[in-house]
């Protein structure tokens, strides 16, 4: 691309779908072949396709593993690619290819990148204007834990939450990516500003230098914020749902406004529940727009993937304008220290089952990172049929490749 205010042309392109015409070489990519909590991920090399003429290609050296990848892992969540497919939605790494449209760019440069899926893989290729130089001083493992969580943060505080010197918010799950970006910006960027969350109890003495105080979840957070803060505060930020939200509503001030981000509630050892989803709603209050108006309130929700990646064609420019211009800032206060990713854990990409475990156990401080040029001993496909009941993926269902582990989540 020719300059981050000037997209027009490479905004909506979408990488083809189908078949593409491949440069005759192969990588490893790890493959999502269906729904559940108990999980097998197929390691498989494919093909390598020719980069397109608005796009670059990239040889990763580092992939974030969010939580929203363990919602999609488990099929909590809408909108769903078919099976198999890759996940991910952010990685790093170093051009190795570019289309002859693409400008801005060079074959070498370390760049940090946002996908619409397709991330876990040795080489990924995206539109130009889903690629970002990083900074001189940004590790690859940072690179990739950088664009989801700041930017889901920036967009919450900023554009939504009208974040400003003095004001009360909570936040949830402030060990996770995003609540650290959430609680860095709060302390780093704007001044004055209250930071009152949640975080699992053994996370509270890492965290105790971003937040003002750190509920453990199952506190009576409610009762204790309005002790501390009986006027109400102005801003929640929400990813759990379920008996949390109206928990939540409980806490605004007049003017308030509660964010909704995701529904980490629906997610458990036995993947997605009916019923699971069914005891959510019913902890949810009727929500009746009438009753925002009388109580001067405001509720809204965010995204990501619908905003960036799935948005109509007549939206034109915005969402990637928008997209680069939080970029754009977020890499000034990361060069000015203002802001900086934590890294939990590194994991080689058979090991992904035992890093979902340790998000799915809420066992993380930060970002855990997917290193593809990490190996280990690693179990072969032929073993699967000889499987233990129980064991998530239908050999009829698996691509040919390798099996990636297989580990149980459980609830401590």
């Amino acid at each position: 691309m020719a300059d981050d205010d000037d997209v027009s042309e490479t905004a909506i392109y979408k990488l083809e779908g189908g078949d593409r015409a491949t440069n005759g070489k192969t990588h490893k990519a790890i493959f999502q072949t269906g729904f559940g909590g108990s999980k097998v991920y197929i390691l498989k090399e494919v093909p390598t396709p020719l980069v397109g003429k608005y796009e670059v290609q990239i040889k990763v050296k580092a992939c974030g593993v969010s939580f929203q990848d363990l919602v999609i892992q488990q099929g909590a969540t809408e909108g769903l690619p078919k099976t198999p497919f890759t996940p991910g939605f952010e990685c790093s790494g170093d051009i190795v290819a570019m289309g002859d449209q693409v400008s801005g760019f060079a074959v070498g440069d370390m760049v940090m990148v946002l996908t619409h899926y397709q991330a876990w893989a040795e080489v990924v290729t995206v539109p130009s204007v889903y690629a970002f130089k990083m900074p001189k001083n940004m590790s690859y493992e940072e690179g990739a834990a950088f664009p989801l969580a700041y930017t889901m943060a920036h967009l919450m505080l900023f554009h939504v939450g009208n974040i400003r010197q003095g004001m009360k918010i909570f936040a949830h799950s402030l060990g996770g990516s995003i609540g650290i970006a959430v609680a860095q910006i709060c302390k780093n960027v704007v001044e004055e500003v209250i930071l009152l969350g949640t975080a699992s109890a053994h996370k509270h003495e890492k965290l105790k230098d971003l937040a003002t105080v750190v509920f453990d979840l199952s506190a009576e957070y409610v009762f204790d914020s309005k002790q501390m803060y009986p006027e109400g505060l102005d801003l929640v930020l929400d990813n759990r749902y379920g008996e949390d939200f109206n928990k939540g509503f409980a806490l605004l001030a007049p003017l308030g406004k509660y964010i909704l981000y995701g529904s980490s509630c629906l997610v458990t050892p036995e993947g997605k529940s009916i019923l699971n989803f069914a005891k959510s709603w019913w902890h949810v209050d009727k929500i009746n727009p009438t009753k925002f108006m009388e109580d001067n309130l405001s509720l809204t929700g965010i995204n990501f993937r619908k905003l960036f990646f799935a948005f109509p064609a007549e939206q034109g420019d915005r969402p990637i304008v928008l997209l680069r211009g939080i970029m754009k800032q977020l890499i000034e206060w990361y060069n000015h220290h203002k802001i900086k990713p934590i890294i939990d854990s590194i994991w080689a990409f058979d090991e992904l089952p035992e890093a979902m475990h340790k998000l799915h156990n809420r066992k993380n401080i930060g970002t855990v990172i997917l290193d593809p040029t990490r190996e280990k001993l690693i179990v072969e496909t032929s073993q699967l049929h000889h499987s233990k009941p129980g064991t998530a993926v239908d050999p009829k269902n698996v691509v040919e490749g390798t099996v990636i582990g297989n580990v149980v989540m459980d609830n401590d």
